[in-house]
């Protein structure tokens, strides 16, 4: 876990904890595929609150939302055999950081630009999607 004191934040390795979590569900085979068609479909997530009345917090992550996840637990298919039951659960949700600070657009720009970043090329690189 990386600790910047000065922002107010921690978060993990991006990389090493995406491709675990990806691992674990199934879709790390798929990605590194090169035969694969079909992208492989992970969405950024956000979620915070107010502290009291002035400090908030914000936690950034991704979130599995793709048909061909598989449950590491029952060995089934995540969303069921339709592909899309569940899919709105907090379950399938990895928190990668946390801020301490208020919900604005500079806070995006600074604190999550490299979960962005990650995403982006992964996309490019793997043809991800």
């Amino acid at each position: 876990m990386n600790v910047d004191p000065v922002n107010e934040s921690a978060g993990f390795n991006f990389n090493l904890y995406f491709e675990h979590i990806l691992s674990k569900f199934g879709l790390l085979d798929l990605v590194n595929d090169p035969s694969t068609t079909d992208p492989v479909k992970v969405a950024v997530t956000f979620d915070g609150g107010s502290i009291s009345h002035f400090p908030s917090h914000m936690t950034g992550g991704f979130k599995l939302v793709d048909k061909c996840c598989i449950d590491p637990k029952t060995g089934l298919p995540l969303f069921g055999d339709s592909g899309i039951d569940k899919v709105q659960s907090h379950l399938h949700c990895f928190p990668v950081k946390i801020a301490f600070a208020k919900d604005t657009k500079a806070l995006y720009q600074v604190e999550y630009q490299a979960l962005f970043a990650l995403l982006r090329d992964y996309e490019s690189e793997k043809k991800f999607g």
